[in-house]
């Protein structure tokens, strides 16, 4: 959030901000695997809500939805068939 000089803050959505933010949700993530059906992501344990939220809000239309634990994230892709592109995806996030 940033404050503006109206004296509310608003959600910085610039590109600047995301990749930030997309920096520190790779630096919790553990490790990503599949089992052809559902995305199991493992993050640093407490962090699996904010990798949750993070992938949930992005511009994906290869997620139907994600649940969160503590440290593990199930992804379920919106088509098996596309499932290692959004693999790739979450993966490209860690690098």
């Amino acid at each position: 959030c940033v404050a503006r000089n109206s004296g509310r803050y608003e959600l910085d959505d610039s590109a600047e901000y995301a990749l930030a933010l997309g920096n520190v949700v790779g630096m919790e993530i553990l490790e990503v695997s599949h089992n052809g059906h559902m995305i199991v992501v493992r993050t640093l344990v407490g962090r699996a809500q904010g990798v949750a939220a993070y992938l949930d809000g992005m511009d994906e239309q290869l997620i139907m939805g994600t649940v969160a634990g503590d440290d593990t994230v199930f992804v379920a892709p919106s088509e098996p068939d596309l499932i290692e592109s959004l693999v790739s995806k979450i993966e490209a996030l860690i690098r």
